[in-house]
């Protein structure tokens, strides 16, 4: 599926295929609500860390340790809020780590005390450790569960119909994989963290969102215009240029507050320094570019039933889309 958000303000959602290979699965609507994965980190997740550095409850330059005092990895303590919201604060992954047999305290071991992957605001690398992280400061800040405030900071005031991490019907999500462990995966969230955390009680700040096309448009409609959506302000103007200004300049690489940014490797060949988006590991992503005033949605389940071994065939369709949508 392919929601468009034309320079006009006009939309248009392109619905194809189905659910699932048989051809008897349901077909594929415009309203179709789909695991998006980690667009979770920017929709809402970024955008209330934010709202709060707006606020003044939060600054970009708090460090983590302060808002986190569980937090004992060497080298943490010269880790930033910043460094979570671009990427720049990762740990190595554990060796033997699985899934299948772990709980919520072994995240929350690892995301403490696990080794840093390099010196936070020295690289970039993209990981759930950031947001997972984020997550949990937001909550601590506000005294309030991550998703009750996505709701009702985000999700109400863009009027995102279908948005939520609780699926009612599962029946009517396309299924994002079969696993040994987990069987058909379907109206749960696919990404393994945040599944472990959410069946044990906790909001994760990586992955969790079901949502529709038409839903992600109205976030990429308020970033185009300037915080602002049909009445509703999420943001001041001044705010907006954080999203889609580069942070990672002075180390070469580049990142959005809460977005990526500048990508070809998804945003196709017209991908400039102010574009932004984000990607999901189950086959979706969102692309808003202020040059142009347009923006796109692609949902998918490429990992049904099994996930491929690379993400090249599905960043090929995210460019193709692009181009298309952005030529000049």
């Amino acid at each position: 599926m392919v929601g468009i958000l034309g320079n006009d303000g006009g939309r248009e959602i392109i619905s194809a295929g189905r659910f699932e290979y048989d051809a008897a699965s349901p077909e594929v609507q415009a309203e179709t609500v789909y695991d998006v994965a980690s667009i979770t980190k920017s929709v809402p997740v970024g955008l209330l860390a934010l709202q709060l550095v707006e606020r003044g409850k939060l600054s970009l330059d708090d460090r983590v340790i302060d808002l986190l005092p569980e937090v004992t990895t060497a080298g943490a303590e010269v880790a930033l809020v910043r460094h979570l919201l671009t990427y720049s604060y990762v740990l190595k992954k554990t060796e033997g780590f699985s899934f299948e047999w772990a709980s919520a305290q072994d995240i929350f071991n690892f995301l403490f005390s696990g080794e840093l992957a390099f010196m936070p605001g020295t690289q970039y690398q993209y990981s759930n450790t950031p947001f997972l992280l984020l997550g949990l400061i937001i909550e601590r800040i506000t005294g309030e569960k991550l998703y009750t405030l996505a709701r009702e900071r985000v999700f109400e005031p863009l009027n995102m119909r279908y948005a939520t991490f609780a699926p009612v019907n599962a029946d009517s999500i396309p299924p994002t994989e079969i696993t040994s462990w987990r069987g058909k995966v379907q109206g749960v969230v696919h990404d393994e963290t945040a599944y472990i955390l959410r069946r044990d009680g906790f909001d994760a700040g990586c992955a969790g969102l079901f949502t529709s096309a038409d839903d992600v448009l109205n976030v990429a409609e308020m970033i185009l215009g300037d915080g602002a959506f049909r009445g509703a302000r999420l943001f001041e103007p001044e705010t907006v240029p954080l999203m889609e200004t580069n942070a990672l300049g002075a180390i070469g690489t580049w990142s959005g507050i809460g977005w990526e940014l500048n990508t070809p490797r998804f945003m196709g060949q017209y991908s400039h320094e102010h574009m932004l988006g984000k990607t999901g590991f189950t086959g979706t992503c969102v692309v808003i570019d202020p040059k142009s005033k347009k923006a796109f949605v692609l949902l998918s389940n490429r990992t049904f039933p099994k996930r491929p071994p690379n993400v090249d065939a599905i960043n090929a369709v995210r460019r193709a889309v692009a181009d298309v949508i952005f030529r000049p």
